[in-house]
């Protein structure tokens, strides 16, 4: 199905960003919150918050700003292999072919276990994250459940909770309950706040009753309910990165000693405030509660680490300012940026499409409902890369040696008159004809002569293609959304369609890739025997006029069948890759 193999794509990218540049910022905000020990605990603490919500970030920043590019050497990576992640040549998989036998499906295991490879692990990933989820909700769940149960406490609370958020310049309102089964105080409510007090804390003295409401209220002022659940959902979308749960653990320890210094700030004795956090510590018991995204007093970690932490004289015990949380927001951006909006493109330095520079550019604005035209001269044996984000191509041949390309650009309800053009770069090895549009969440897309064609959404700017060239010339097609036709090229033909049908008849090599549509290719008579590779993910092959050539044919789901040719290998120049996932592959001679 379409909709499975897209969401399986988005999946894989997804887990690439969070496998990759993730680590990167979970591991440079780790690195940065250890060389801050001596800091601030509230620091800490923040850095350790924005690596979360980073590396969180991370997948869905790359989709929301313009890539940045940087080249990279690859050389004679095909648009299949990148939508397929294959890396053999088309040689090396041609030598190695055997033709199948009408009705029989051809497959290798190694292409097998590659393919089902990437739904398997998007699966299993999403079975994590849904697993941690479920733990977070029990943990809300019980905390709605305890708060629910629990009963008011005494005007004496009241009074102590209203002066000492006085004091700590918190004016939301605090509720404070009281439970029977709870052995220490803890504070609940992301965005309405509550501290629950165990029962036997009417018994407590006053001035024990004094720091708890600090400590608990300290939690309040610093939204550290709603911040564990930007952890917990971190910790889901990362629940295999034992990085990202180290932090979790961590970002909990700094969490309570930011309070421990709220209240000793308070003006707290620090051999007192150790005393009575060891007494409570001594009260604890195991509780029926899951107290998971509920904030409890009780040490997290050794409790020896955490005394040792009061007690020490010369440790820093300032809040977070405006300053140190700019810096740290600003940090995070810089990290988190770049890192989500780099982009490798790959740089042939052998492939007749290779870069170079541009001549001059041509760029016409398209109205709704409007045809443009243009022609120019273009040499034989040139390279001609034609691109649409959405909308038809169409390439026929002429016998003259003139490109021509015909722009159609469709109307609709959300057009606008200004924000879709048609580019035309003369390079010194060719053109590039390409449309491009302003998309406001992104900006303009790019028509660039390195091949380029940017990577924005799709609105009411289909433009539909149609390119006349000199037979003997190399075509380059790229199709986000829309079908594409090739006809009596006779030179190298590479195609790159996302969702539609491919039709292309060529004299030469050819690359042809097709997310999901009928892939259809003819070998026109007089070929020189270049290498071919076909490949779907969803549809089918067709392939005609290839006698003579070694054919590799792969049907994940489907039937591989073959008419008029011997049941035996081929033997030629050249070689033919079929590939596709779900679907049939047709061959004829």
């Amino acid at each position: 199905m379409p909709l499975i193999g897209q969401i399986v794509a988005v999946l894989a990218d997804v887990g690439i960003a969070l496998i990759v540049r993730g680590s990167v910022v979970l591991v440079a905000g780790l690195v940065v919150a250890t060389l801050l020990r001596s800091q601030h605990a509230a620091l800490r603490h923040a850095v350790l918050t924005a690596t979360l919500v980073g590396a969180m970030a991370v997948p869905f920043v790359g989709r929301l700003l313009p890539p940045i590019h940087a080249t990279i050497s690859a050389a004679n990576v095909l648009p299949s292999e990148v939508l397929f992640g294959a890396r053999t040549s088309i040689s090396d998989r041609a030598k190695s072919a055997v033709l199948p036998v009408e009705g029989v499906r051809v497959s290798t295991p190694s292409s097998r276990f590659t393919e089902v490879i990437p739904p398997l692990l998007a699966g299993l990933w999403v079975f994590g994250v849904v697993l941690v989820l479920c733990r977070v909700a029990l943990g809300w769940l019980s905390s709605r459940r305890l708060v629910g149960e629990a009963q008011p406490a005494s005007d004496r609370w009241m009074l102590l909770v209203r002066e000492t958020a006085s004091r700590l310049g918190e004016h939301r309102s605090v509720g404070v309950l009281c439970h029977a089964s709870l052995s220490v105080p803890v504070a609940a409510g992301a965005l309405r706040p509550v501290i629950v007090l165990p029962t036997a804390a009417e018994s407590w003295t006053a001035d024990r009753a004094r720091l708890v409401i600090a400590h608990e209220l300290a939690h309040v002022r610093r939204y550290d309910c709603l911040i564990e659940y930007v952890a917990a959902l971190a910790c889901a979308l990362y629940w295999f990165h034992p990085l990202a749960w180290r932090i979790a653990l961590r970002l909990r320890v700094e969490r309570e000693r930011s309070c421990d210094d709220v209240v000793l700030r308070l003006g707290t004795a620090a051999p007192d405030y150790a005393e009575h956090l060891v007494d409570l510590a001594a009260t604890v018991h195991r509780s029926r509660w899951k107290l998971g995204t509920i904030l409890a007093m009780a040490p997290i970690g050794p409790l020896e680490s955490r005394v040792n932490d009061i007690l020490a004289a010369g440790r820093r015990r300032g809040g977070l300012t405006r300053f140190m949380g700019a810096a740290v927001v600003a940090g995070t951006a810089f990290v988190v940026t770049p890192l989500s909006t780099l982009q490798p493109r790959p740089r042939s330095s052998s492939s007749v499409f290779a870069a170079s520079a541009a001549l001059d550019t041509t760029d016409l604005s398209l109205r709704p409902g409007e045809t443009m035209r243009w022609s120019g001269a273009i040499a034989v044996g040139a390279s001609i890369s034609i691109r649409s984000n959405m909308g038809d191509i169409e390439i026929d041949t002429t016998s003259s040696t003139t490109l021509e390309v015909v722009a159609e650009r469709r109307a609709g309800a959300f057009a606008e008159p200004s924000d879709t053009r048609l580019s035309i770069i003369r390079t010194e090895t060719g053109a590039i004809v390409c449309s491009v549009y302003v998309d406001p969440s992104r900006g303009r897309s790019h028509c660039e002569a390195d091949g380029d064609w940017g990577r924005t959404n799709v609105r009411d700017n289909a433009v539909h293609l149609r390119v006349r060239v000199p037979a003997n010339v190399h075509v380059r097609v790229q199709a986000g959304l829309g079908d594409v036709r090739v006809d009596g090229i006779r030179g190298n033909v590479s195609v790159l369609d996302g969702n539609g049908s491919a039709m292309v008849a060529s004299g030469a090599a050819a690359d042809v890739t097709a997310y999901t549509g009928m892939l259809s290719f003819t070998r026109l008579d007089g070929s020189n025997g270049g290498p071919i590779a076909l490949r779907v993910l969803h549809g089918g092959i067709s392939a005609r006029g290839i006698g003579g050539l070694n054919v590799d044919a792969v049907a994940d789901t489907g039937n591989v069948s073959v008419d008029g040719v011997p049941a035996t290998a081929f033997s030629g120049r050249a070689g033919l890759v079929a590939r596709i996932q779900k679907g049939n592959i047709e061959i004829t001679r």
